[in-house]
């Protein structure tokens, strides 16, 4: 296994008081460049995230998607061997409900048009912003909470 595919913290949700936090924002970061891994990752914790992995291609992200766990996928879109808009695919048809982003510093409509018609739920230009990120965490943490609230209903324990 590639070091950068390892978990880098805890992929459940237990919170400090030993109960599931639902406010953690379990987080993969996909890019070939280590550089951009750690920048992003900075970005990623400095926005609420908790950056659970990290993987340096599409093929280590999905390798790694089998065997933990994530709420958020940060991906870039031009790596080698599968590009990122596949990986989103890939993602969206094993595990829809885990929401991903696609970073490029390509500007392109059609490459916006084909992330989203793959799935993406974001299509994010580089350099990517602070702000940005921590939208995209909010977002992700309602997301989170909206499906637990749901599947407790459908098991008959929500109020």
């Amino acid at each position: 296994m590639h070091d950068e595919m390892r978990p880098t913290g805890q992929g459940n949700r237990i919170g400090t008081d030993g109960s599931e936090d639902d406010s953690v924002v379990r987080t993969l970061i996909v890019d070939d460049s280590r550089e951009t891994r750690q920048v992003l990752t900075t970005l990623a914790t400095s926005a609420g995230a908790h950056v659970t992995g990290q993987a340096a291609s599409a093929e280590e992200a999905l390798a790694w998607l089998e065997r933990y766990d994530c709420d958020l996928v940060m991906t870039d879109y031009q790596m080698p061997g599968m590009r990122g808009v596949q990986l989103v695919e890939a993602i969206k048809s094993r595990r829809p409900t885990i929401r991903v982003a696609l970073i490029s510093i390509l500007d392109d409509h059609d490459l916006e048009t084909g992330a989203r018609r793959a799935g993406a739920d974001w299509v994010l230009s580089k350099p990517v912003s602070l702000d940005l990120l921590e939208e995209m965490v909010r977002s992700a943490k309602s997301h989170g909470s909206r499906l637990t609230r749901g599947l407790a209903d459908t098991l008959g324990g929500g109020a």
